[in-house]
């Protein structure tokens, strides 16, 4: 057993979808606006290298 992290509610461990709240278990979180190529190179062109952070945060990016 363990807690929906969504509703909090307990659910089996093999769960796909909760039962309670009907959110899916292994959805991705979708990436923030500032994680997004097209914002990345827009910040590019806009403010050249003060745009380092939005690379170096990025969770695909190692």
């Amino acid at each position: 057993m363990k807690n929906c992290p969504f509703c909090a509610e307990e659910i089996l461990s093999e769960a796909i979808k909760c039962k309670h709240c009907g959110e899916f278990l292994s959805k991705k979180p979708a990436a923030t606006w500032y994680q997004r190529p097209f914002s990345i190179i827009v910040a590019f062109l806009c403010v050249g290298p003060l745009a380092l952070p939005l690379i170096w945060f990025h969770p695909k990016i190692s």
